[in-house]
């Protein structure tokens, strides 16, 4: 069986949707998602109704968690502690409380997931290099660990002596080896690719592969505009920065 695990969808309903479309086609059973819900995006309660609905396994994200008074929003910069305080506002009581249910971890069938960073995922610490990722690798006992927060996705992998950064679409498994992967973002990319990004996961082959979807990126900045949220929220989406 292929699973999707996605990430960071941030309120944006067109992403979100072109993503689900794309799994449905391709007849993915089983969809995981590493946090990040909300924040950003104009549409937290669609997307939280539907990760509810689809999802198996969701962990907390860091906008998730203040969106709902977890953590101070001043942990943010400006544009993202507005769009965040915003959130908070738009939420149901109901969406609510199942963000704050949301644990920070989770271990599943030789696979773990967590937001930011396996060691202390409520320090919501990022991963940009092997050295931090060789630290996180010894902090988990599973085979691979998923995770997003940095919306930017790579492949760190390690034979217990050497952490290397895989930059391919798609890496298989080896046996003396373990796996940090960053599954990107659905809703904010920041590599440079405007296109939602996530993971196809077949635990059985042992691969995981990333996949790009196009998506209504206008139709999401209209509604960032109307939303009163930030410019730069809107602008942002089109350069996947």
């Amino acid at each position: 069986m292929r699973i999707a695990v996605l990430s960071d969808i941030h309120a944006n309903l067109e992403a979100f949707d072109s993503v689900l479309k794309r799994i449905e086609e391709d007849g993915i059973g089983e969809i995981l998602c590493t946090g990040d819900l909300v924040g950003y995006g104009a549409d937290p309660n669609e997307c939280v109704e539907r990760v509810r609905k689809c999802s198996s396994a969701v962990v907390c994200g860091n906008h998730d968690s203040s969106a709902v008074g977890l953590i101070d929003p001043g942990f943010f910069n400006s544009v993202a502690r507005s769009a965040v305080v915003w959130t908070g506002e738009q939420l149901t009581e109901d969406n609510k409380d199942y963000l704050t249910k949301l644990p920070l971890s989770l271990s599943r069938d030789g696979f773990r997931m967590v937001h930011a960073s396996p060691s202390k995922p409520d320090k919501w610490n990022y991963i940009f290099h092997t050295v931090e990722a060789n630290r996180e690798l010894h902090s988990f006992s599973e085979k691979v660990c998923f995770i997003g927060h940095s919306h930017k996705p790579v492949f760190f992998r390690s034979d217990g002596t050497d952490c290397r950064i895989s930059c391919e679409e798609t890496i298989e498994f080896k046996d003396n080896e373990r796996y940090l992967v960053n599954v990107g973002s659905v809703g904010q990319p920041r590599d440079g690719d405007p296109r939602a990004c996530f993971a196809i996961y077949s635990p059985d082959e042992g691969w995981v592969k990333l996949v790009r979807v196009a998506y209504d990126i206008e139709t999401a900045q209209k509604k960032i505009m109307l939303a009163g949220l930030p410019r730069v929220l809107a602008e942002r989406l089109s350069y996947g920065q």
